[in-house]
């Protein structure tokens, strides 16, 4: 939508690196907010693991998406970004609420599970 030109597919590209390059740092911490040493591997190994499966999946979903060129009113590019970014948006505006920063935040947790969990996570991080 905002690209016009080589020069302003640069600078949009230079910027979305920009805003996403603090993304994999910030997972990697979430995750050791929120798993014990022994799982944690596991963990960053299931998101890590997204990075292949949307390329297996997400080109030829793209390429499908593409082929509806005129459809529905939308140009190619418009209508497979849309599709992509409409269940995004719609899933971070419904999980927000159940989001927390620890486990000791967590209302979806019982309360043993909370402690248990806080507890576990918060001696690991004095012993380092």
């Amino acid at each position: 939508m905002f690209v016009k030109g080589e020069w302003s597919f640069y600078t949009m590209r230079f910027l979305l690196g920009i805003a996403e390059a603090g993304f994999l740092p910030g997972i990697i911490y979430y995750l050791s907010q929120w798993f014990p040493r022994e799982q944690r591997a596991k963990a960053v190994s299931w998101f890590m693991i997204g990075i292949p499966l949307s390329v297996v999946f997400g080109g030829p979903l793209s390429g499908w998406l593409l082929g509806f060129d005129g459809h529905w009113g939308c140009a190619a590019g418009s209508g497979c970004t849309s599709s992509k970014v409409c269940p995004r948006g719609c899933s971070a505006s419904s999980c927000s609420d159940s989001w927390t920063d620890k486990p000791a935040d967590a209302k979806w947790l019982a309360p043993e599970q909370r402690q248990w969990l806080a507890e576990r996570i918060q001696a690991e991080h004095v012993d380092a």
